[in-house]
């Protein structure tokens, strides 16, 4: 649902790069934020968001304010940092995509390689075995992510229950 609803948005010129910006600011900053006080180093995702900042900056777009964002209560870390980690392999995709639609701004975000080498330190922790409890508490921490982000799509949160 996020890839259908930002990546198509990115390539609709500086207007739609600006919106796909926004939406990332939205929902990078809080959870961000959250994480800086919340998470031990090594689960931290990298601060992306003062780069949105700088990229927003220079197409004279102001920041949007923070998309809500609470971590659930007995999720485990490890589903955040996926879900962040993650969205490194479609930033890397969304770059080439931008670059290759002549869209003339800065893409230090996209350009950015912090994300997906914080995404390859985590790997060895994501393929270890893991209890269904263990799963289903990482599953609720990425759900959290994912809603984020939709909020600041503006767009309802899955329920997963459906």
């Amino acid at each position: 649902v996020l890839d259908l609803t930002l990546g198509p948005k990115a390539l609709e010129g500086r207007a739609g790069y600006a919106e796909f910006l926004r939406t990332q600011y939205a929902a990078r900053q809080p959870i961000e934020s959250w994480a800086a006080m919340a998470l031990p180093q090594q689960l931290r995702p990298p601060v992306v968001a003062d780069l949105i900042a700088q990229d927003l900056a220079a197409l004279d777009e102001a920041l949007p304010a923070a998309a809500p964002f609470s971590f659930p209560d007995g999720a485990n870390p490890l589903g955040l940092a996926w879900a962040i980690g993650g969205s490194a392999l479609g930033n890397r995709a969304m770059l080439a995509r931008v670059r290759d639609a002549s869209i003339s701004t800065e893409t230090r975000f996209l350009a950015d390689r912090s994300v997906a080498q914080y995404f390859a330190g985590l790997l060895p922790e994501l393929d270890q075995p893991a209890s269904p409890d263990r799963l289903a508490a990482a599953v609720r921490a990425a759900d959290a992510v994912f809603a984020t982000f939709l909020l600041a799509a503006g767009k309802p949160a899955l329920d997963r229950a459906a």
